[in-house]
């Protein structure tokens, strides 16, 4: 595990202890407030694509309130795309968020299906 920070983000690199592959990369915006967007990354043979999510945090209670956004960013844009957040509980405020994406990425004579998700959750102070 290698822990980086690049520009305004603080990044989590899982490594592979005997390839020393990275095999996910997870990060977190630096800012404050009740805000907080959240990534995983995942490589593909021929793009990065990055997961987001941005949720609202409860400071008191350290439980997310809401998911205001999710979306994926990659390049070049695929024909489909479903990003998609589903609490554990089955609803807000929760402990933890499920984040799900179901792309297409069609690189003209070839298309890649990737579903891929991780889960989130808030560490209390």
């Amino acid at each position: 595990m290698i822990k980086r920070t690049i520009d305004e983000f603080v990044m989590l690199d899982i490594v592979d202890k005997e390839t020393e592959e990275v095999l996910y990369t997870y990060g977190e915006a630096l800012s404050d407030g009740k805000e907080k967007l959240v990534f995983r990354e995942i490589h593909t043979d021929k793009t990065l694509v990055r997961l987001h999510a941005l949720v609202e945090i409860d400071e008191e209670t350290h439980k997310i309130t809401k998911v205001l956004n999710e979306y994926a960013n990659y390049d070049p844009q695929p024909e489909r795309e479903t990003v998609e957040t589903i609490s554990r509980t089955e609803k807000f405020p929760a402990e933890k968020v499920e984040i799900l994406a179901y792309i297409d990425l069609d690189w003209g004579n070839e298309i890649q299906n990737l579903y891929e998700g991780y889960l989130i959750g808030v560490i209390g102070k």
